[in-house]
């Protein structure tokens, strides 16, 4: 999202109650995830 524009990312659509949608970028988060960040941990995949 960093690189994303401001008309990007204002384009945020919200399909369900908790769920928030940016189509420009396809990006999608829980909002539960931006309420409670501790509770969702950043978990890195690494190349096999």
């Amino acid at each position: 999202m960093a690189d994303g524009g401001r008309s990007q990312l204002s384009d945020v659509r919200r399909p369900t109650e908790d769920h928030l949608y940016w189509p420009q970028l396809d990006v999608d988060l829980s909002v539960e995830s931006i309420r409670k960040p501790e509770s969702f941990p950043l978990v890195s995949r690494g190349a096999a």
